[in-house]
C-alpha cells in the first residue's frame, strides 16, 4: 500500500486533507483515484489507513476518510548516524536510506576532506531539504 506524509494539523477525527507536494505525488506521480486505499503517516507516530473520498484539481486537495489508525511503537534501540557531509545528491540519498532503515537521529559532520561547506544561506536550504526527506 502507498504511504504518504500528512502533518497532524491536516488530520481531524475521521477525515484528512492531502495538499502541496504530497497531493502532486498522489495525483500525478502515483496516479491514485477516488476509492483507492493509502497509508498516511503524521510524523508523530500516527499511522492511518485511509480511503480517498475526493480528489479536486482546483483547489488542489485530496480528502480521505480514516478507516483505522494506530500509534507506531518506538524501537527499543535508537540508532544515531554520524555522517561526514557528502556532495548534495549523495547526502540526500544517505539521509533517505538511513531514514528508511529506521535511524533515530542523523548528525551531519564536517571533516577535513569534506567537499561541501555548510556555512551560509545554502547550508540552511540543504538542512531544510534533509528534514523534508
Amino acid at each position: 500500500m502507498r504511504c504518504f506524509y500528512v502533518p497532524k494539523h491536516q488530520i481531524s477525527d475521521d477525515k484528512l486533507q492531502i495538499l502541496g507536494p504530497e497531493f502532486h505525488h498522489l495525483t500525478n506521480v502515483v496516479r491514485l483515484k477516488k476509492g483507492d486505499e493509502i497509508t498516511v503517516l503524521d510524523g508523530e507516530g500516527g499511522i492511518y489507513d485511509v480511503i480517498l473520498t475526493d480528489i479536486s484539481k482546483k483547489p488542489p486537495i485530496a480528502i480521505g476518510e480514516i478507516k483505522s489508525w494506530k500509534q507506531a511503537q518506538r524501537p527499543s534501540l535508537e540508532i544515531t548516524l554520524v555522517q561526514a557531509i557528502a556532495k548534495p545528491d549523495s547526502m540526500d540519498m544517505i539521509v533517505q536510506k538511513a531514514t528508511e532503515l529506521g535511524v533515530y537521529k542523523i548528525i551531519p559532520m564536517t571533516c577535513q576532506h569534506s567537499v561541501p561547506d555548510l556555512s551560509g544561506v545554502r547550508s540552511k536550504r540543504r538542512i531544510e531539504r534533509w528534514r523534508q526527506i
